[in-house]
């Protein structure tokens, strides 16, 4: 008998997956002005507006509210928010990213929801060692503990969540916090559900610009006061960074 003849496939075969070398880490939809999408790669946030560069080649596409679609010679891919960066190298396995002195992002997977809790509950004397309270509205923050908790943005978005707050008009004057995680560094400052965010450090916070400016200024401050309002009645919170 004549020899089997190998089977030839119609399908083209599949494009290899995009590699950003960077992390999806925030997207600002706007109905007014230009929306963009914030990568990370190491300790470094670039914001992207569609038709910017997001890697050398990759270009920013579409911005949905909790996806992207990037493309390289002509070749689109979804990318969602917080989704890992793909690791070069055939057989790689996925590497969870790390912050300013490698400590792990709180991820998905495996292990992740008892990993998320370790995260999420201090250690044994932390509360004391690491985050002070010396006044009724004063805390000192240890500056190691500070620069981790700015660094992991994908760590504290699993902590907090926080939603503008529309004023009367429609025009957002600050920011909600709600859904704050006991023993999160959040709850350890003294912030609570439902709190206002109206000012940090002299920055309004009225929209997604000045929230993003605000944040980016958080690293190396050595002093941050907050204001806000509390079940109706402004105040305002200190913190010393050492």
């Amino acid at each position: 008998p004549p020899p089997p003849q190998p089977t030839i496939s119609s399908e083209p075969p599949k494009p290899e997956p995009i590699k950003l070398g960077a992390t999806l880490t925030a997207i600002a939809t706007r109905t007014q002005g230009a929306s963009f999408a914030i990568f990370q790669e190491g300790n470094q946030s670039n914001v992207v507006a569609v038709g910017g560069a997001v890697s050398p080649g990759v270009t920013l596409k579409e911005i949905q509210k909790d996806f992207v679609i990037v493309t390289l010679n002509g070749q689109d891919q979804k990318i969602e928010l917080f989704a890992q960066k793909p690791v070069s190298g055939p057989g790689a396995a996925p590497q969870k990213p790390t912050g300013a002195r490698g400590r792990p992002f709180l991820g998905s997977g495996p292990g992740a929801a008892q990993g998320q809790a370790d995260a999420a509950a201090p250690q044994a004397g932390a509360g004391s060692e690491t985050i002070r309270q010396v006044s009724e509205n004063s805390w000192v923050i240890d500056r190691r503990e500070f620069d981790d908790a700015v660094a992991n943005k994908e760590a504290l978005m699993t902590q907090i969540r926080v939603a503008p707050n529309l004023s009367s008009d429609g025009q957002a004057d600050g920011f909600k916090l709600f859904s704050i995680r006991p023993a999160s560094i959040f709850a350890r400052i003294g912030l609570q559900n439902n709190d206002v965010l109206k000012e940090i450090n002299g920055i309004t916070l009225n929209g997604i610009d000045q929230a993003l400016e605000a944040f980016v200024r958080l690293q190396g401050e050595s002093s941050i006061q907050v204001n806000l309002i509390r079940r109706g009645q402004p105040q305002t919170l200190n913190f010393d960074i050492r």
